[in-house]
């Protein structure tokens, strides 16, 4: 008889894997001793993964060094749950962990586990600011609502990108990677002890693509140096990164521009002849002092400044305005913790942060746009020129006490208090004649408190079973706030507040000889949802009035059955829908989200045999709907990729992938966007190979 689940979500095949998988393998965790991977970003200090009480997606070193990704893409793609979509071969990308592919502030990007963006100021690009290119050595995937470490933003994933570390023993490195579409990177590192108690580390990288569709050329440089100085008592880890990178723009396609040829960039000749682009640059210097005041409590302060810029043409609006945007930061993490004497722990902190956004829009040339909201848009308007100065201060506890020998709880509470202040220096107006509305210098500010709790049951010394709930909250950007349409009138007027959630999650987790598995169910509902609404004027306005629930089963496993063979699985099985949610004037409440596959996964069998590792990888993009009215489907896709490293003893590497081996044309996004569909079509057949010296 077949297996079948309890939980209304879970199909028979992932049921089926999981209950085999538990019944063959669970009483091995009892009888072998396993390296555990360890992890940083739950509590900002290391910690062993299965006993963590959340689910943590891991991306070794040995993994991401078999990856030698192109996008960051390449390597988070193989996280159950987890979604990172490359936007028309450039650097940018969108995300959908536990959630539909969405462009939104539902996520915290970490480098080192210092924020790379301000949650007032969310990119949906954000990770292309990661050292992903340069010097990936982990990359971590806290999935659901984030700790009380984490404030607005941590929502659905925080994604914390760690780097190499600096190392006393000299070792240098530079490797090569060249493929098709005159796509070639370059890095270098070098990291050795400057004095008995100190350690530099410096790397750096750069990369040029041709794109594989046409206009999609991206350059990409690095520079990352790191420093380490360990005392008796302290410890002072230094970081400088900067990075600037530039990607010409293409577009979706239409149903006859995929049909006839995917590689077109999809953009009118009269956006293409403005040679669309857009570049940035990103600086960020941080200090964090680690301090041992006393066997039972350590001091962690890390003060850290950050610059971005983001200027870009946007080929997505048909009269395609262009934005000048940059964000000074300064911040200051603070962090204590202490042991008391019957093994608990309590750790208590405060984060502060104060950032200024300049953003300026404005019309390149002038343009007569056809079809839904047709004008004449003039060149040389100003659509927006302000300035929004956003604070943060933001204090934290939390107690982890052991209720038995194996019974962990662990109980925090975060408050945020957010404040902005908006400067325009445009004149204030209801409608600008292009259908943008121009606020009077204001100010409003946002408060939450978030409790967390979570417990864990220690079944052996490696396995565990954990239950947590957590509550997280997202800010409306300062975007919402500010550059609305001149229908916006109430969006202020009636206010605009946070979206706040709720995450559920059960897990369990084991490692052994020949099995790593974490199973998670989880629950996640969202309210306050920020959705467009509409008046009895027929005026739409961002308004507080939507609910959503996301729902699913997560299974990642490692299966040792053979010598040098093992199978890697990432599966996932899950449901998004609106609760409550009315789009201008449209009831969508019941109907599945857009962008939401509700099957996706990865599988890999791994060959080892001494110095050769090859990779075999499946993944699979379910099925989803197009739009939120639940009209179209658009059709699931799988890939095959291949993917080996070999290393030539003692110091060179070779490395080959071959991505979509079967060359299977897909999309990896469509929807339908004003009554039609637009595609984003995926790579074909496409090969990479590099070489590694190390001295």
């Amino acid at each position: 008889m077949p297996i079948r689940s309890s939980v209304p979500f879970l199909g028979q095949p992932l049921s089926l894997a999981i209950g085999t998988l538990l019944l063959s393998h669970i009483a091995q965790a009892e009888q072998v001793e396993q390296a555990e991977t360890m992890v940083v970003t739950a509590s900002r200090s290391e910690q062993a993964s299965t006993e963590v009480p959340l689910s943590i997606g891991v991306i070794n070193a040995e993994q991401l060094a078999l990856d030698q990704g192109a996008h960051i893409e390449d390597s988070i793609n193989a996280v159950a749950g987890a979604t990172l979509n490359q936007l028309s071969g450039s650097s940018s990308h969108n995300t959908g962990i536990r959630l539909p592919l969405n462009y939104d502030g539902y996520y915290l990007f970490l480098q080192d586990g210092i924020p790379l963006q301000s949650a007032a100021f969310f990119n949906h690009n954000g990770l292309r600011w990661a050292s992903y290119n340069t010097s990936a050595d982990q990359i971590e995937i806290l999935k659901g609502a984030g700790t009380t470490l984490y404030g607005a933003g941590a929502v659905a994933a925080t994604i914390n990108v760690r780097s190499a570390d600096p190392a006393f023993e000299p070792e240098s490195r530079v490797k090569l990677l060249a493929g098709e579409n005159d796509y070639s990177q370059l890095q270098f590192s070098h990291t050795d002890a400057i004095a008995d108690d100190q350690a530099i580390l410096i790397a750096a990288s750069a990369l040029q693509d041709g794109g594989w569709r046409d206009h999609t050329r991206r350059e990409r440089q690095e520079l990352l140096l790191k420093h380490l100085w360990q005392g008796e008592e302290s410890e002072i880890n230094t970081v400088l990164q900067l990075s600037q990178q530039e990607d010409e723009s293409a577009s979706g396609l239409t149903q006859a521009q995929y049909d006839t040829d995917i590689t077109q960039t999809g953009l009118s000749d009269q956006v293409l002849a403005t040679d669309p682009q857009r570049s940035s640059d990103f600086i960020r210097l941080s200090m964090e002092w680690l301090y041992s005041a006393s066997d039972q409590l350590e001091i962690s302060i890390i003060p850290y400044l950050r610059h971005s810029t983001n200027n870009y043409v946007a080929t997505w609006r048909s009269y395609t305005p262009v934005g000048e945007t940059a964000i000074d930061s300064i911040g200051l993490l603070n962090k204590a913790s202490y042991q008391h004497d019957d093994g608990s722990e309590t750790f208590f902190g405060l984060d502060l942060e104060q950032s200024q956004s300049d953003e300026l829009s404005y019309q390149p040339f002038t343009v007569t746009t056809r079809g839904w909201g047709a004008n004449t848009y003039v060149a040389g308007h100003k659509y927006r020129d302000q300035e929004v100065q956003y604070r943060n201060l933001s204090p934290y506890v939390q107690h982890n006490r052991f209720l038995s020998d194996n019974l962990q709880l662990q109980a925090g509470l975060r408050y945020d208090y957010n404040r902005y202040e908006l400067e325009n220096n445009l004149a204030e107006a209801d409608n600008d004649s292009y259908g943008n509305r121009r606020l009077a210098d204001r100010s409003d500010s946002f408060s939450s408190l978030n409790p967390k709790l979570a417990a864990s049951y220690r079944l052996s010394d490696s396995s565990n079973l954990y239950g947590r709930i957590a509550q997280a909250t997202r800010l409306p950007s300062a975007a919402t706030l500010y550059n609305l349409s001149s229908g916006d009138s109430k969006s202020l007027a009636g206010g605009v507040d946070e979206e706040r959630s709720t995450t559920w999650e059960l897990g369990y987790k084991m490692t052994s000889e020949q099995l790593d598995l974490t199973l998670a169910a989880y629950r996640m509902e969202i309210r306050d949802a920020i959705v467009r609404a509409e008046d009895s004027k027929g005026d739409s306005f961002s308004t507080n009035a939507g609910e959503t629930r996301h729902q699913g089963v997560e299974l990642e496993l490692l299966y040792r059955f053979a010598p040098h063979w093992s199978l890697q699985a990432a599966l996932s099985e899950s449901r998004h829908k609106f609760i409550d949610y009315i789009n201008d004037g449209t009831d969508f409440s019941g109907k599945g989200m857009m962008r939401a596959p509700h099957t996706k996964g990865s599988l890999a069998l791994n060959w080892v045999p001494g110095a050769l590792h090859t990779q075999l990888q499946l993944e699979h993009f379910g099925t989803y709907w197009m739009d939120d009215a639940n009209t179209q489907k658009a059709p699931s896709f799988t890939l095959l990729n291949l993917k080996a490293r070999y290393n030539i003893e003692p110091d060179w590497q070779l490395f080959a992938r071959i991505d979509n081996l079967l060359d299977r044309r897909y999309s990896h996004q469509t929807e339908i966007r004003y009554g039609k569909v637009r595609y984003y079509p995926g790579q074909g057949l496409n090969v990479k190979a590099g070489l590694e010296y190390r001295w």
